[in-house]
């Protein structure tokens, strides 16, 4: 009976490493997804206490965030330029871009996220991030440059 019972969980162990999920599999994107590409910055929104102001920023320089299929980030905006990693989570707000410096693998806590923002694609196809935190309301307006 041991032997059968050693024969049954090494069965289940050669099972479960050769169907569980590889790194292919792990991290990455659909590459015709809407958010993998290059985004140029073109306006700010927030709250100073009272409304809602949005302001046009400067396309030259530009400053870009580039999202790629294989969940590689880069950013030359003050501030994001150390992230170098991204992914795509869900939560009950909608989708969340969460940055990181490191390479993560498995799940991950949307509460615990250290750099993240709520997505909203625009019917002009542009997106904004908005600040997770920010109460009265924060946003960075991106337009796709390829």
């Amino acid at each position: 009976m041991r032997r059968f019972l050693v024969s049954v969980f090494l069965l289940m162990a050669i099972i479960g490493f050769t169907t569980g999920c590889n790194d292919d599999d792990c991290c990455s994107l659909d590459p015709d997804s809407p958010l993998v590409g290059t985004w140029i910055l073109f306006e700010r929104g927030y709250s100073p206490g009272a409304g809602y102001i949005v302001e046009p920023v400067e396309t030259e320089p530009a400053q870009i965030i580039e999202l790629q299929a294989d969940e590689d980030f880069s950013s030359n905006i003050q501030g994001l330029e150390e992230f170098r990693y991204f992914r795509i989570l869900e939560d009950n707000q909608g989708q969340i871009l969460a940055l990181f410096k490191h390479q993560t693998r498995g799940d991950l806590d949307v509460d615990q996220l250290e750099h993240s923002y709520l997505i909203e694609l625009q019917e002009d196809g542009s997106v904004r991030l908005y600040f997770r935190y920010c109460f009265e309301g924060c946003h960075l307006g991106l337009r796709k440059i390829d």
